[in-house]
C-alpha cells in the first residue's frame, strides 16, 4: 500500500471518530403554559369598569383639583391630598364672589378634624364623632372624606361612551342639613331641599385608572351647577401631617 492510500485511511479514520462524538441536536425548550392576560376596562361591562376604577382610586393615595360653580352664580376651586391607609386627607377649597365667598383649609386625621379659616394664625380642633351633622364645623366625614364610597354607592347607570370615557347618572340619599359627596374630594355642598340627581363623565386613562369626574346637577334656584375633580399622582406618597398651632372647638358648637 502506497503512502498515498495510507494518507487517505488516516483521514477517514479520524472523521468517523469525529462524528461519534459529535453533541446531538438541542431539542426545542417547551414553550411556557398560557397565562391569561387581565381583562382589560374595556371588557369588562360599564358598571364594573367604573365600579373598579372607583374603587381603586378610594384605596390609592392621590391628589386632585376642583372646579365648577358654586350657589347663586358663585365659583367653587379646591385642592387636596388623601391616603386612605393612614387615614389622612387634606384640602383647600375657597368660594368666591357673594355673600358665602370663603377660604378654607381642612386636615382630616382619624377622626380628628383640623380647620383653619380665612388665613388665620391657628387651626381649630375638632373631634368628628362628637359633632352634629348640621355644624358648620363639620367638612368631612372621617370614614369617607372624600365622598367617592358615598358617590360609587348612588350611582344607578353605566353607559361607556369610548374606551376611556363613561357617562351615567347618581341619585344622591338624603341628608338634611348636612354635607354630601359634592363636589367630590371636598364635599361642602348642603342641600336645602331633597339632593337631586346628578349627571355624571367619568375619564380614565390607559391602565382604566381615574383621570377625573364631571358632575352635573340643578340648583335650588334652577341653575345648572357643573363640577369636575381631577385626580393625579395616584399611588405615590402624599405628606399630610397634623397642623400647629391648635386651639379645641368649643362644645357650644359641636
Amino acid at each position: 500500500m502506497s503512502f498515498q492510500d495510507h494518507r487517505l485511511l488516516a483521514l477517514v479514520a479520524v472523521a468517523l471518530l469525529a462524528g461519534c462524538t459529535a453533541a446531538p441536536a438541542a431539542e426545542p425548550a417547551a414553550s411556557s403554559p398560557a397565562v391569561a392576560p387581565s381583562p382589560s376596562p374595556t371588557q369588562l361591562p360599564p358598571a364594573d369598569a367604573v365600579k373598579t376604577a372607583l374603587g381603586r382610586l378610594a384605596a390609592s393615595t392621590y391628589t386632585y383639583t376642583v372646579s365648577g360653580d358654586y350657589w347663586a352664580g358663585q365659583k367653587y376651586r379646591a385642592s387636596g391630598a388623601h391616603d386612605p391607609k393612614g387615614r389622612k386627607d387634606s384640602r383647600t377649597f375657597t368660594i368666591s364672589g357673594g355673600d358665602d365667598a370663603k377660604t378654607r383649609k381642612v386636615i382630616v386625621i382619624g377622626d380628628d378634624s383640623y380647620e383653619n379659616r380665612n388665613g388665620n394664625s391657628f387651626w381649630m380642633h375638632a373631634d368628628l364623632t362628637r359633632l352634629k351633622p348640621d355644624s358648620p364645623y363639620r367638612y368631612a366625614d372621617p370614614a369617607d372624606p372624600g365622598g367617592l364610597a358615598r358617590f360609587t354607592a348612588a350611582i344607578h347607570n353605566f353607559r361607556r361612551l369610548s374606551p376611556t370615557l363613561y357617562e351615567g347618572a347618581a341619585r344622591l340619599e338624603p341628608t338634611p342639613s348636612g354635607i354630601t359627596y359634592l363636589p367630590l374630594g371636598a364635599p361642602v355642598f348642603r342641600f336645602k331641599q331633597a339632593p337631586p340627581y346628578v349627571s355624571y363623565n367619568v375619564t380614565t386613562d390607559a391602565r382604566g385608572d381615574i383621570a377625573s369626574i364631571r358632575v352635573v346637577f340643578t340648583g335650588d334656584n334652577g341653575g345648572t351647577i357643573v363640577l369636575t375633580t381631577t385626580y393625579s399622582k395616584i399611588g405615590q406618597p402624599v405628606q399630610i401631617t397634623k397642623p400647629s398651632p391648635v386651639r379645641e372647638l368649643s362644645r357650644l358648637f359641636s
